[in-house]
């Protein structure tokens, strides 16, 4: 069996993306960054997401230890972030993985 590594969230900033595995709490505060910089309130996240505002308040605040992975994917979609899956790894990329990546168009 292929084992894969779930959560490389992608960020735009600006002109770079920057690829590296995170947990819940680290994509909760990107996704409130987002919503912030898209001046977002948590009300017009959660119409965009098609979720509850408690969802997301619970969410950013860190009170939702699992939130669910089609909420989270709704809620990143809705404040412009992207998901990706790739090959499992136990360590983070390095620069030299990231423009690997960028050259094969998989980032």
């Amino acid at each position: 069996m292929r084992k894969i590594s779930l959560i490389y969230v992608v960020f735009g900033l600006k002109e770079q993306n920057i690829a590296h595995m995170i947990d819940i709490i680290e994509i909760a505060a990107e996704i409130r960054a987002a919503r912030k910089q898209k001046k977002m309130t948590q009300s017009q996240l959660a119409t965009a997401a098609g979720i509850s505002r408690r969802s997301v308040v619970e969410l950013e605040a860190g009170r939702s230890p699992d939130p669910g992975f089609i909420t989270v994917v709704r809620i990143l979609m809705a404040v412009g972030l992207d998901l990706r899956i790739t090959e499992f790894n136990h360590r983070r990329p390095s620069y030299e993985d990231l423009l690997a990546e960028s050259r094969r168009g998989t980032l």
